[in-house]
């Protein structure tokens, strides 16, 4: 199983640090500029609407009026953009790497892992989700309070659109960015643990709201680990939906739980994700396969 993170080159093949590092930025870049479209592109589609129903009615265009029903529109319009964004996203990597003759799921490291991993990426997914979530349930109220709001906009929805954009197209985009494109260009220009970080803090970065980014940080450095052990990214796109398929699961089952039963959580997936880890990390080939 080759190692997602960067060894040691030859002189002949040494890749140039610096277009390394300009790459990885690039790719982030590319998700920001298709997040910015699919928002742009739905607050155009809302405000024409609203401009020709006006219109038709006879009521006065108000600019305050057009912009406020714009951003209620579009802030309602979550998953919507996700989709929208997703798609371009994955279109125009399969379209980047077609030009350049370049095999898509080898350069997004999509690439098959070994099955003796399986059992780890399972458990980490459950330790995540106990620890995470129970740490966020403990935490005062006046710190989750914009948390909340945030999250609110992002829950909007039925359980299959959920499901669709927070449980399939969200874990795709996000580990063929930071942990697929990202993290193996900066592997090749700086040291593992400053790869991690940058990812993982730029992963962070684009949940928004603090609470958000310092867990999705963490979550980031987890993620680098497990890919960086298993060499495939399909490891960390796995424990991705499955992490946001038990928050979206328990926001529908159990929207409300007792702080016994969050205690509880948080003790119990501690060990959990410890025993995940040392799977992952003491998971040696069989004789067969070696």
């Amino acid at each position: 199983m080759s190692d997602i993170f960067y060894t040691e080159p030859t002189q002949s093949n040494a890749p140039n640090p610096v277009l390394q590092i300009v790459k990885a930025f690039c790719y982030f870049a590319l998700l920001l500029g298709m997040q910015v479209i699919a928002i742009w592109g739905v607050m155009f589609y809302y405000g024409f609407q609203k401009m020709s129903e006006d219109a038709e009615g006879g009521i006065p265009y108000d600019v305050n009026d057009l912009n406020i029903y714009m951003t209620e529109k579009t802030l309602a319009s979550t998953n919507l953009i996700l989709i929208i964004y997703s798609a371009l996203f994955v279109l125009f990597l399969l379209l980047f790497f077609a030009v350049r003759k370049k095999n898509f799921f080898r350069e997004t490291q999509i690439i098959k892992f070994a099955p003796r991993f399986l059992p780890a990426v399972l458990i980490i997914s459950v330790g995540l989700m106990l620890v995470i979530n129970g740490v966020l349930t403990l935490l005062p109220a006046s710190w989750t309070e914009s948390y909340d709001e945030a999250s609110s906009f992002v829950n909007e929805g039925s359980f299959g659109i959920s499901l669709l954009t927070k449980v399939l197209l969200a874990p795709i985009v996000e580990e063929l960015t930071f942990r697929g494109l990202m993290l193996s260009r900066l592997s090749k220009a700086l040291p593992k643990w400053l790869a991690i970080a940058i990812s993982s803090i730029l992963f962070g970065v684009i949940h928004g709201n603090f609470l958000w980014f310092c867990y999705a940080a963490i979550l980031g450095v987890v993620l680098c680990l497990v890919v960086g052990r298993t060499g495939s990214l399909l490891s960390t796109i796995m424990i991705h939906m499955l992490f946001n398929f038990y928050g979206v699961a328990l926001s529908y089952l159990a929207p409300e739980l007792t702080y016994a039963v969050v205690i509880i959580a948080l003790i119990v997936g501690i060990p959990i994700l410890a025993f995940g880890f040392y799977l992952l990390f003491h998971n040696k080939k069989s004789k067969q396969t070696s």
